[in-house]
């Protein structure tokens, strides 16, 4: 009987905590990168510094930061998150992170324009919002995608292949159609 109820009280906590996010525009959690899956997908992209990645909910900006440091790309990140965006001011000359939505429609329409390569570790009911506005806001040919662990529905899928870090998780690489 304690189980159970101690089971119900987990569920109830995380269905106010997703309650809270969602109000706050929170598509997706925080859920850091690790080094080695920021490594494998720099490889994917081949980056180099005239490239400009895009991330899409950049949390801290830790994967923005890594690849500037590692390539001289430069980095735009978009977050929602207040404190997020505060950590990663100042840690890098070639990264901007900007407060706001990645569904902004007018701030995703800008930040496309200055971008070459689009990195997205989202959730699938964030994917699913996303898809269409990238499509009608400037997503190209040229542009390079890579998603990690989650498809994007209705882009070409170039290739797919496992996180070295995370097996169970995949990289998936994808040009627009």
């Amino acid at each position: 009987m304690e189980q159970a109820a101690s089971a119900l009280q987990r569920a109830a906590r995380s269905l106010v905590a997703k309650k809270k996010r969602r109000d706050a525009g929170v598509l997706s959690p925080f859920v850091p990168t690790d080094e080695q899956t920021i490594a494998q997908a720099a490889a994917l992209m081949h980056l180099t510094c005239k490239d400009t990645i895009l991330d899409l909910g950049s949390g801290d900006g830790r994967v923005l930061i890594r690849l500037a440091q590692s390539t001289g790309c430069r980095g735009i990140g978009i977050e929602i998150d207040p404190v997020l965006v505060g950590k990663s001011a100042g840690q890098s000359e070639l990264v901007r992170i900007v407060h706001g939505s990645i569904l902004d429609e007018t701030l995703l329409e800008q930040t496309l324009r200055e971008a070459t390569v689009v990195w997205i570790y989202l959730l699938p009911e964030a994917i699913a919002q996303l898809v269409p506005l990238l499509k009608a806001h400037g997503l190209s040919p040229s542009h390079r995608i890579i998603s990690c662990a989650f498809k994007l529905e209705g882009l070409g899928l170039e290739s797919q292949v496992p996180c070295h870090s995370c097996p169970h998780l995949q990289l998936y690489q994808y040009k627009m159609q």
